[in-house]
């Protein structure tokens, strides 16, 4: 295992990594890292590659691609908070048959096989999905499930409270299975040679993916903007004209606002501040980031 995670390291990727012939697990995530990905990054045993949020860029060398069990686990980890280009680049979506919280065994191959398209959403209850979310994918899934869209609901088992799940599926009527995942039944990932992370495809943000009936993730979204979800389904089945735009905040009046969470009750405490980074005036309209 190399583990160098959020060490403020600067510079490339040294290619003499690639000596390290054994390595299972490499970490190299939140730092400052540029340049590309060496492409003499090829070790076999290499099950777990981490270099989310650094700088890099370029092409992702096909010895990473080609490595199919870790792409497959690992993309996410990969691409996100970098500039690769990603032209030509096939991302593979989730495998695996496991039951659903009713029982049902879901296959990803039957998935893909049955539908032109599969939505993968992530609604465990830190990720704030509102109301306004749900109401969206019921939008998108009445509109297009007679159409080739299924809808797979998931969320990590500490953190998606199942009577909560049970609620929100009655609440909205959702006519689609939800999995719940726990680290030791963790079939998505179940290359990781330990509990590296705890559900597929990325630990730290809310997250939909869009699978064709090829298996290949065609959209993903780390940070639960919703409406552009709704846009790209809306476009992709050619519905151009009811789209809500490429969407860019307009209105700041919320900006500068604090919304004062907890205050000390020994001492004068320490000031912690929470910046809502990634979120636009509607999703601060509609609720998203003050939950």
């Amino acid at each position: 295992r190399l583990d160098l995670r959020s060490n403020m390291m600067t510079g490339s990727i040294p290619s003499e990594l690639s000596k390290c012939v054994s390595l299972e697990m490499m970490a190299l995530n939140d730092n400052h890292l540029s340049g590309e990905i060496p492409s003499s990054i090829n070790m076999p045993s290499l099950k777990v590659f981490s270099c989310f949020n650094n700088l890099l860029s370029g092409n992702i060398p096909s010895s990473v691609t080609s490595n199919e069990k870790m792409w497959r686990a690992c993309w996410a980890y990969i691409i996100n908070g970098n500039d690769f280009n990603l032209n030509d680049i096939s991302i593979p979506g989730p495998s695996f048959t496991v039951e659903d919280i009713d029982g049902n065994i879901i296959s990803t191959k039957q998935l893909y096989d049955n539908n032109d398209y599969t939505l993968f959403i992530d609604w465990s209850q830190h990720y704030s999905v509102t109301d306004a979310h749900f109401e969206t994918f019921v939008e998108i899934f009445d509109r297009y499930s007679d159409k080739g869209l299924g809808i797979i609901g998931y969320g990590h088992k500490d953190f998606s409270d199942l009577e909560r799940v049970r609620g929100k599926i009655n609440e909205f009527n959702l006519d689609w299975p939800y999995i719940q995942w726990t680290p030791a039944e963790n079939s998505i990932i179940d290359v990781l040679p330990w509990n590296y992370c705890n559900f597929y495809p990325f630990y730290s943000y809310h997250s939909y993916m869009l699978v064709d009936d090829k298996g290949e993730v065609v959209y993903y979204d780390f940070f639960g903007d919703h409406l552009r979800l709704k846009d790209f389904i809306y476009a992709l089945y050619g519905d151009e004209d009811e789209l809500c735009d490429s969407y860019v905040s307009k209105d700041y009046s919320a900006d500068g606002d604090v919304h004062v969470i907890q205050r000390s009750s020994v001492g004068n405490g320490i000031n912690m501040v929470l910046l809502g980074d990634a979120y636009s005036d509607r999703l601060i309209a509609d609720g998203t980031y003050e939950k």
